[in-house]
């Protein structure tokens, strides 16, 4: 997923990190006898063959450049030091083809991805039987488990992790025996935002679509945050700094509401 340009800074962040103590020359940076700022060794990880990087010219390190040229996929000018990363790249002394994984050592779940890799036809009874052990439902007993309680869910898309929250806010706040609030952003927009379009605002996830504010937000006190954007630099209140919600001072009327409706008794003891 690298392609020349970020290579090419790689290259030439490390010639500036140890030029005077190695002694490389920048003309060098790029060449087999300095690259890398002339460290010993450099090992480069990855599915190369697979899939080229994301955005721009997706251009990546494998490329045919005369071959892109000819077929007029190659951008005017293309920086000579982003050739020099390819060919420096394409002349990598040693490479190892890595064709079996062991990292799962279970046997059961073994058997499942290499069912999963080179399916059959038929599905064999004990990946039937396998399969339908590992299956969580609402009142399985290992959800009440330390390991599901208090693990963590990983999620790329924001649809996803919208939802995730909200999931684990109610059922933290429930387990604290705390009010859980749904938060909502308030904002002025130059023209007046539409009503309609303001609503709309509540269902989109993700708040980079939304000028940073999320469209619902759930909290609790004890919810354990990061933040996604700086908000008091004076007060370290900084992009991902993270930390724990103490107090959620509500607007008076709320705070009547809450009183009414929650009648919080002790928790049972054990």
């Amino acid at each position: 997923m690298i392609g020349p340009d970020l290579y090419n800074l790689l290259l030439f962040r490390s010639f500036h990190g140890r030029r005077a103590q190695c002694r490389v020359i920048e003309s060098e940076y790029d060449k087999p006898q300095g690259a890398f700022g002339r460290m010993p060794i450099v090992i480069h990880l990855g599915d190369f063959l697979q899939k080229k990087p994301i955005g721009g010219a997706s251009i990546s390190l494998i490329d045919d450049l005369k071959e892109r040229e000819r077929s007029g996929k190659l951008p005017e000018n293309y920086p000579p030091e982003y050739q020099m990363a390819m060919k420096l790249f394409c002349n990598t002394p040693l490479c190892f083809e890595l064709q079996a994984s062991n990292r799962i050592k279970e046997p059961k779940l073994r058997a499942l991805m290499s069912f999963i890799r080179e399916p059959t036809k038929k599905i064999p009874a004990n990946i039937i039987a396998y399969w339908e052990s590992i299956q969580l439902w609402h009142d399985d007993v290992r959800l009440r488990e330390e390991r599901f309680q208090i693990g963590h869910m990983i999620g790329i898309y924001w649809a996803t992790i919208a939802r995730w929250m909200m999931m684990r806010a109610k059922r933290d706040a429930a387990a604290l025996r705390t009010p859980l609030f749904l938060v909502q952003a308030a904002d002025l927009s130059k023209p007046p935002m539409p009503l309609a379009v303001a609503k709309k605002l509540m269902n989109i996830a993700n708040p980079k679509d939304s000028g940073g504010m999320h469209g619902m937000l759930a909290l609790h006190v004890g919810m354990h945050i990061r933040l996604l954007d700086s908000l008091d630099e004076k007060k370290t209140l900084v992009k991902d700094a993270e930390g724990e919600v103490v107090r959620i001072e509500p607007h008076a009327d709320d705070q009547l509401a809450i009183e009414k409706h929650y009648r919080w008794e002790p928790a049972p003891s054990t």
